[in-house]
């Protein structure tokens, strides 16, 4: 069949099917749209949100999320993402962070632990008072392991 002949061919009805040499030839024919390839995209470019805290097999880049929101989300008025395979949470932080509801499931467990952490949101005054802890125990620790090292140095006699 001929590539005229395919591209002619009405939408599909319920019991009218490709069969796989004609899927096969639809690719061959298809040209790949420049906005739709991220080669050019290096690892530091496709690094934003949260998709560099891990890694992750199979992780989507962002601008692929982006991309395919804006093409088939434009004109909804209040859009809602849900991911079925939510791996990483690529596209669940993709939707929030444009404002759209988003949920999702994966049968991985430390998948939806990965995604869950990076969706909560942290009030910023509690982020300041933990950060504010950790650092005064991390000074304390310090100081501490200097205090140590001073009596160690004076051959275990005191200050």
């Amino acid at each position: 069949m001929s590539t005229n002949t395919l591209q002619a061919k009405q939408p599909l009805l319920r019991s009218d099917f490709y069969s796989p040499s004609e899927i096969i030839e639809l690719f061959k024919a298809k040209k790949v749209e420049k906005d739709w390839s991220f080669i050019e995209y290096k690892p530091s470019d496709t690094s934003k949100l949260t998709h560099c805290y891990h890694r992750y097999p199979a992780k989507f880049i962002p601008q692929l999320v982006e991309k395919l929101m804006d093409e088939y989300l434009i004109g909804i008025r209040e859009p809602h993402v849900n991911d079925l395979f939510m791996g990483s949470g690529t596209t669940i932080v993709c939707a929030i962070t444009r404002g759209y509801k988003a949920s999702g499931t994966d049968i991985n467990y430390i998948s939806e632990l990965i995604t869950r952490v990076k969706c909560t949101p942290i009030n910023p005054l509690l982020l300041k008072e933990r950060i504010g802890i950790l650092l005064s125990d991390w000074y304390c620790q310090v100081f501490s392991v200097n205090s140590l090292r001073a009596f160690i140095l004076n051959g275990f006699h005191g200050f």
